[in-house]
């Protein structure tokens, strides 16, 4: 049985490592969010989206491992763009970014269950981008998060 679909094995791994941290709890009191957060969301908030990815196989097609690329950033009125900036700084460090070095060999665990395995995370490109939202200048500041994720069979 296969650990299940290696972009779910990857929002796991980033809800699992981002939102208990109590660092960006305090910087992003909206949480983390796939892909959008509701419209009564506190601000500013984390919001993770798969982007891009290409599995790996041996020369029989047996798949095994996944490089997924993600957006991972936080969001909020350019008002605030000191503790955006904070934000996407801890996010940057809870993905290995410096001064840490990218984890590896990282079992992905779902329900007392490992199911995956992240074999390392890296920042790719840094990200900002602004938006209008209802009248208002917003900022999104992040980055582009590659992981290579593999399934436990």
């Amino acid at each position: 049985m296969s650990g299940g679909h290696e972009i779910m094995l990857g929002y796991a791994y980033l809800s699992a490592t981002l939102g208990p941290d109590a660092t960006l709890q305090s910087l992003a009191p909206g949480g983390v969010n796939r892909a959008m957060a509701q419209p009564s969301t506190a601000i500013p908030y984390i919001i993770m989206a798969h982007q891009a990815g290409a599995d790996t196989t041996t020369m029989n097609g047996f798949r095994v491992f996944s490089g997924l690329l993600y957006q991972v950033k936080a969001v909020g009125p350019a008002t605030i763009t000191a503790t955006l900036a904070a934000a996407a700084a801890r996010l940057d460090v809870l993905l290995g970014g410096p001064p840490n070095t990218p984890p590896q060999n990282v079992p992905i665990i779902i329900g007392n269950v490992t199911v995956g395995m992240l074999y390392t995370v890296y920042r790719e490109q840094p990200l900002e981008a602004d938006e209008m939202v209802t009248g208002e200048q917003w900022t999104n500041i992040g980055g582009l998060y590659r992981l290579w994720i593999g399934q436990v069979y």
